[in-house]
């Protein structure tokens, strides 16, 4: 399917009609870098503003992931995209206060989720943000990764040992001990979040990935941006009960 088989003046963005999803697409493949930029941080704010979801993303998802593998597409722009798309599918983190109806969020989480085994099979052969992403989603689904039979050891080939078996579990649903979380935390502040939302019950709906989960593989793989914004969302989030942390101002 190509974008321009899609009504988008019939489909709902952050802002309206999804009306500008197009060109930015198209935009992704731009020769110049700051088109490019521009039309990610636009992508961001249409399709999964401050984590909230909308009709227009989960019918974006095939064309970022397409855009995504663009040989030569910058790694950090890569790694940007790749972020978009396992956030617009992280579930009922994005009914967060009601912005969006289930329906809107199940579509996204079933778009993104139907998008595993083809990330997977990139990641062996691909590039480390296409390794680190996988590992993202795969902690969202961890029957679906069961089912592939990759060994994790082999998307993370330079993973201190304490990192890999916190992946490890989190891609397998399971809770480390805290000997293993308390190594990684001594090295990694950005997984901080961590033992806090391991401590939430996993509870699947339907398709949708847990909090639990979600929250666990965003923190493994979240962009640099998204992790400070996310920090300075912390105190709000203690008071306020759970909720998205992504913010819609990624570079």
């Amino acid at each position: 399917m190509s974008d321009e088989d899609i009504d988008w003046s019939t489909v709902k963005a952050c802002c309206g009609p999804a009306t500008s999803i197009p060109s930015l697409l198209r935009d992704l493949a731009s020769a110049q870098p700051s088109q490019r930029s521009h039309a990610i941080s636009e992508l961001w704010g249409c399709l999964c503003h401050q984590g909230t979801v909308y009709e227009a993303s989960a019918l974006a998802v095939p064309f970022l992931f397409t855009a995504a593998k663009s040989l030569e597409l910058p790694s950090a722009e890569r790694d940007q995209l790749l972020a978009l798309i396992v956030h617009i599918g992280l579930g009922e983190d994005t009914t967060w206060r009601g912005y969006t109806s289930w329906e809107v969020v199940q579509a996204c989480a079933v778009a993104v989720k139907a998008l595993l085994p083809d990330l997977a099979a990139w990641a062996l052969v691909g590039p480390p943000e296409a390794r680190r992403w996988t590992l993202a989603l795969a902690a969202q689904h961890p029957n679906d990764w069961a089912s592939f039979g990759i060994d994790t050891n082999q998307l993370m080939p330079n993973a201190d040992p304490a990192t890999a078996e916190l992946v490890r579990h989190a891609v397998a649903g399971t809770a480390p001990g805290e000997g293993v979380i308390d190594a990684v935390l001594a090295s990694n502040a950005d997984l901080r979040d961590y033992r806090r939302y391991a401590a939430l019950p996993r509870n699947r709906v339907r398709s949708a990935p847990s909090e639990c989960s979600s929250r666990t593989s965003a923190s493994i793989g979240r962009p640099e941006q998204d992790r400070s914004d996310s920090r300075n969302d912390s105190n709000d989030s203690a008071s306020e009960g759970p909720r998205d942390t992504t913010q819609g101002n990624h570079p």
